[in-house]
């Protein structure tokens, strides 16, 4: 009895030695905010996106005015309190959708997919209106600009430089089926 007492203490005192170096190895994340938290979080006030954050930046770059300013921060404001009305929405009809879906009750999934696209759908067009009453008040040199900066207008609709995914070379046809390939590799 004493020696599987004695036995299951060393064994302990082994273990807590060896995760003892494992976590001197690795030691807990400090206040500094990692790369993966800094894309998340840009502005704490805001809560700003990754892409938006370099729209907002490439906005300041454009040399506008207060007026400009004034009128592209109300834009702004009013699309995010929209889409925080629209992103709700999404996410409760997901959730009837899911229970929906677990109850077996097809027929109400399927009016309520249709809700949640449409809502999608709504959502995108509200982007496009944004970029619309964006460039709307830009100069012609500032939509230039802004061009240059962002060939799709900032809304991820430019081109990709030719770059193919990652596991482009898994389908055995990706050469027939992008002939322009090789030039782009």
């Amino acid at each position: 009895m004493k020696k599987t007492i004695i036995i299951t203490l060393i064994a302990l005192m082994l273990i807590g030695i060896i995760w003892a170096k494992d976590t001197a190895k690795n030691p807990p994340p400090s206040n500094v905010k990692s790369d993966q938290t800094s894309k998340v979080i840009i502005n704490p006030e805001m809560n700003i996106r990754l892409g938006q954050a370099g729209f907002q930046k490439a906005l300041k770059e454009l040399n506008l005015t207060d007026a400009q300013k004034r009128k592209l921060d109300e834009l702004q404001l009013n699309h995010r309190k929209a889409m925080n009305t629209i992103n709700a929405e999404i996410r409760n009809l997901q959730l009837d959708l899911r229970k929906a879906l677990k109850e077996e009750d097809y027929t109400t999934s399927k009016i309520l997919n249709s809700q949640l696209y449409e809502k999608k759908r709504v959502r995108a067009n509200n982007r496009i209106e944004l970029k619309e009453q964006i460039m709307k008040e830009l100069t012609s040199e500032q939509k230039a600009k802004l061009q240059s900066i962002f060939p799709g207008g900032g809304l991820g609709l430019g081109p990709r430089e030719g770059k193919f995914s990652p596991n482009y070379e898994r389908c055995p046809q990706w050469k027939e089926r992008h002939p322009s390939s090789e030039r782009n590799l």
